[in-house]
């Protein structure tokens, strides 16, 4: 029988150094694509990550994974609210119409959060914009948007052209709490908020996308109701899908990855898969496509895995027969469990 070993069992032995606390980077890839600034990723538990989770992880640096124990409507709420929370040019804004009571703009801002909101018409163009100083509430809920409003005439506008780090000084000199921007038609072609301005000042290690949102992944299942859930989460922004399963080493794990990295609607999602504790589990993942492999059967505190099912690896053992497995292909590899 084959000693193995976990991370308790062996401790690293000190060596000469010349590099100080201060100058060490804890920078690692949590797949293909994604890199994280903090190396940890919270479980998709119920018990763990919901957006609040996510928020909280991603802005220090690393990435919450959001469960799938609840609707697909559900989970790609939450998958929303991590990707609204902060952004750099907000492309797709909530928005209200001139003819709107103030009744519906508050019920954006009771259930949304927003306190700002640009006007537009039917067509798109921007006629004024409304914030929570131009109303009272709710001895003004019947009133119309347009009679309140902030007309276009009296806005603070830039082009679409128009810099992150502009718009930011705009905001900044123009004491504003929203920056509309708008093409040579007037249309609405995106905004930036002071808030999010804030947001990035005090948590500069925060875990970005490309078009500044926090980053954010999401675990689905197997099968046909799994592709379901994972264009769903695709549609709201989701960074990674992380195909959960408690022995990712099968049939069906596989044909889920391959069928996720032949669908045009997640061409921009990494693929996350798992868990496994061997070689062979690895290489096979690996070869259906996925972009990063979780490693693990039940190592954790809490798991019933191996009490249950009989079946497991030490996770130190896991983790360097998963790092044999993967040779030189590059694919990351996440320690899941058992790593204190």
């Amino acid at each position: 029988m084959q000693e193995m070993y976990t991370f308790n069992d062996v401790l690293l032995v000190p060596q000469y150094s010349d590099i100080l606390p201060g100058e060490v980077s804890l920078d690692s890839a949590f797949s293909r694509n994604i890199r994280l600034r903090l190396p940890i990723v919270s479980a998709p538990m119920d018990t763990v990550t919901e957006h609040e989770m996510a928020i909280a992880l991603a802005l220090c640096g690393g990435i919450g994974i959001i469960h799938k124990n609840f609707s697909v409507a559900e989970q790609a709420r939450a998958v929303e609210l991590v990707k609204r929370f902060e952004n750099g040019f907000i492309r797709k804004p909530v928005t209200v119409l001139p003819d709107d009571t103030i009744a519906q703009v508050y019920a954006i801002r009771r259930d949304k959060g927003y306190k700002s909101a640009p006007v537009v018409d039917e067509a798109g163009t921007l006629v004024g914009i409304i914030g929570k100083l131009d109303y009272f509430w709710p001895h003004d809920k019947d009133k119309k948007v347009r009679d309140v409003m902030v007309p276009r005439a009296d806005m603070v506008v830039a082009p679409p052209s128009t810099t992150l780090k502009k718009a930011n000084d705009i905001i900044r000199i123009k004491k504003l709490s929203v920056l509309c921007l708008v093409d040579g038609a007037d249309k609405l072609t995106a905004i930036v908020t002071r808030k999010d301005l804030e947001k990035n000042e005090l948590y500069p290690a925060a875990n970005k996308a490309n078009d500044k949102s926090l980053r954010v992944g999401a675990a689905v299942g197997v099968g046909r109701e799994a592709q379901e859930r994972a264009r769903a989460l695709a549609e709201k922004g989701v960074d990674a899908l992380v195909v959960d399963t408690a022995h990712g080493h099968s049939r069906s794990v596989i044909e889920t990855i391959k069928t996720f990295k032949k669908d045009k609607n997640l061409k921009s999602v990494d693929i996350v898969a798992g868990n496994v504790a061997t070689a062979a589990g690895v290489k096979a993942l690996i070869a259906a496509g996925a972009d990063a492999v979780k490693v693990g059967i039940g190592p954790g505190s809490i798991c019933t895995t191996r009490v249950v099912a009989g079946i497991g690896v030490p996770q130190l053992s896991a983790v360097l027969a998963a790092a044999a497995g993967r040779g030189k292909t590059g694919v990351p590899l996440i320690a899941d469990g058992g790593v204190r």
